[in-house]
């Protein structure tokens, strides 16, 4: 399935009447790579968890923010 690439315009590769194509075929099941789980009786895709965001980039973001209020309520 990787190896079809991408031939929608979101860059998605595949659509989700595609996907169920291939699940109802039997051909994936439970994980299609690049897509997620798929749970073929609800005809539902869950999309894979977001890998750009961790935690301690969080917590570094809510520090950084909280010094630079701290500097600006300074100059009030």
């Amino acid at each position: 399935l990787q190896g079809l690439g991408s031939n929608t315009p979101t860059g998605v590769p595949y659509t989700e009447d595609e996907i169920m194509a291939i699940v109802r075929g039997g051909k994936q099941r439970g994980h299609i790579p690049g897509v997620g789980r798929v749970l073929p009786k609800q005809r539902t895709v869950i999309p894979p968890p977001s890998q750009g965001t961790h935690l301690a980039d969080i917590d570094w973001l809510k520090k950084r923010e909280k010094l630079l209020t701290k500097e600006v309520n300074m100059f009030k």
